[in-house]
């Protein structure tokens, strides 16, 4: 019995000290790199995706061509791993570190390669290798450029083409016509009409090398951005994918409505950058438009003004889409706006509606040698109007818009020296020498102001009546005057050049004073070393008292008559040389 005791003592020691041994089974991971390398004669670029499966073990690890993964760990034993495939890529090769590493038979080459390795527990330096060499699979795209039927659109566009690994190409195609045959990474591709040259996409087809489109292909192009994806099957051109792009130029409408029947009819005047176009008018809210000719791509700015019909003002200017009204162009009272074009339609819709007449006032400003108060004649729209200088007269009243021309009868002696409009952008036009000047009439009261000088050189000379003579203590000379002249009461005195402090040598040889027809002229003969000579005319009263002093300019050498400011109060008139 002892005996057995002990026995089954020592067979429980036995076992006591055999449970260390029990407690360190084989490692139960490994470790696995993975690498991708590039096939030399179709090389590859870029990341690829692979996923590691080991049982109820999974993992996805992402590898740059030329690189390798760090080691990372997986359970001991088979594992699987598999390339995501990609349509631009192929498998070419597939090989271990170690080599035995690579389980026999289970390779699988190709779009989606895959193969099974052995992993051994360990640490790192016992990692496995799994080595995958890939090519690039290519394909073809064509790119076509149409136009819409009788847009007239011509010329050529370019295109900026990309696709998988980084390819990028332009291209530029005429219309009507198609690029060579584009060889590009297999896959999806994506084609961009150049916004700067592009006018408005209508349409985007293709013809595809698939018979099947791949998974994410859309077949809805991008017609605003001018811009498509399309697939591209890898082989020869006969797979090729021909990808159409549809264009017409981008239209502006021009539109006109009024507020009023009374409008209706009328054929409103616009410009667009410049060239004319006319737009009938319709009854808001309902209005007549006009495609306004031409080509115009998009990003086109068009400045378009309204023209001037008489009756009417522009109530308001409206930009449909708005956002391609060019910011603060929109000016009703100018009558013009700025848009920027974009695809398909802008359109630009100007309502009018009546306007109040305006009111014109003429205007007279006593320039140099004109004495406040006389009287000149004006005509405008037929009639005939007095304004005394230094006052205003109002002519009457006028349609809105409508431009009206002011003309000043001529005043023997005196000359308009120059024409102004209050407001100042109401003057259409300008012409003092011919004693006309125009204005648009707005709201309000429009003013035209004429300034009028004395003509130092306006002749009245001539043949015929006789001429008479004035108590003057200079030289007295005869004229050949027209029209009844009388002597008056006025003494003219002639100075020297010495006592004008003068040093030139030109003297007066004879001066008087005559009246005709209610005007004062001076008879003057002058001599003189040059062609003219200045004199300094001075206006006494009686009691000696300086009125006036003016200074003329005078030829030398022939008998001239020259009218000049005069007064009642005038006693004596004093001339003297002064160069």
């Amino acid at each position: 019995m002892r005996r057995l005791l002990l026995g089954s003592a020592i067979a429980m020691l036995g076992m006591f000290f055999a449970a260390p041994a029990m407690a360190n089974p084989t490692p139960a991971t490994g470790y696995l790199e993975l690498c991708k390398y590039s096939d030399q004669t179709a090389p590859v670029t870029g990341p690829f995706t692979f996923t590691v499966t080991d049982g109820s073990y999974s993992s996805t690890q992402t590898v740059t061509t030329g690189t390798c993964t760090s080691p990372f760990q997986v359970p001991v034993g088979t594992a699987t791993v598999k390339e995501q495939s990609v349509p631009y890529a192929s498998v070419t090769g597939i090989s271990a570190l170690p080599s035995g590493n690579l389980v026999p038979g289970s390779v699988h080459l190709g779009q989606g390669g895959s193969a099974q390795f052995t992993i051994t527990g360990g640490d790192q330096s016992t990692a496995t290798t799994a080595e995958f060499t890939n090519k690039e699979l290519t394909g073809y795209i064509e790119i076509c450029k149409q136009a819409v039927p009788g847009s007239g659109l011509t010329g050529s566009f370019q295109f900026a083409i990309s696709g998988a690994m980084g390819y990028k190409q332009n291209v530029t195609v005429p219309v009507g016509a198609c690029s060579d045959s584009i060889q590009v990474p297999a896959g999806s591709v994506i084609a961009q009409e150049n916004p700067g040259s592009s006018t408005y996409v209508v349409s985007i087809t293709s013809t595809a090398g698939f018979t099947t489109l791949p998974m994410g292909w859309t077949s809805n192009p991008d017609l605003l951005n001018a811009r498509a994806s399309v697939p591209v099957a890898a082989g020869d051109t006969s797979a090729e994918t021909i990808l159409t792009f549809t264009n017409s130029p981008s239209v502006l409408k021009l539109c006109k409505a009024v507020t009023d029947s009374s409008l209706l009819g009328v054929n409103y005047p616009f410009t667009v950058n410049g060239s004319p176009i006319s737009v009938p008018a319709g009854l808001a809210p309902n209005a007549t438009c006009e495609i306004v000719p031409g080509i115009f791509t998009a990003g086109t700015t068009v400045n378009i003004a309204e023209g001037v019909v008489p009756g009417t003002d522009v109530k308001s200017i409206v930009v449909t889409p708005s956002g391609r009204e060019v910011a603060g162009s929109n000016n009703p009272s100018a009558r013009t706006d700025s848009v920027v074009l974009g695809s398909g339609e802008t359109i630009v819709t100007y309502t009018n509606e009546p306007a109040p007449p305006g009111t014109l006032k003429i205007c007279k400003n006593a320039g140099p040698g004109v004495m406040l108060g006389q009287e000149f004649t004006f005509t405008v729209a037929g009639q005939s109007l007095q304004v005394p200088a230094g006052y205003c007269e109002i002519a009457g009243t006028f349609p809105f818009n409508s431009t009206q021309t002011i003309t000043e009868t001529p005043t023997p002696g005196y000359a308009v020296t120059a024409i102004v409009a209050s407001p100042a952008n109401r003057l259409a036009s300008a012409n003092p020498a011919g004693g006309t000047g125009s204005v648009t009439i707005g709201s309000g009261i429009t003013q035209i102001q004429f300034t009028n000088a004395l003509n130092f050189f306006s002749t009245v000379g001539g043949s015929g009546g006789g001429t008479g003579t004035t108590g003057t203590t200079g030289t007295t000379g005869t004229t050949g005057t027209t029209g009844a002249t009388h002597s008056t009461g006025t003494s003219v005195s002639v100075g020297s050049a010495a006592s004008s402090g003068a040093t030139a040598h030109a003297h007066i040889k004879s001066a008087r004073l005559i009246k005709r027809n209610g005007q004062h002229y001076l008879v003057l003969l002058v001599d003189g070393p040059n062609a003219q000579a200045h004199l300094r005319l001075s206006e006494l009263a009686k009691n000696g008292k300086l009125i006036r002093r003016t200074m003329l300019v005078v030829e030398t050498g022939a008998t001239q008559t020259v009218r000049i400011p005069f007064s009642s109060a005038v006693h004596t008139i004093r001339l003297a040389v002064v160069s």
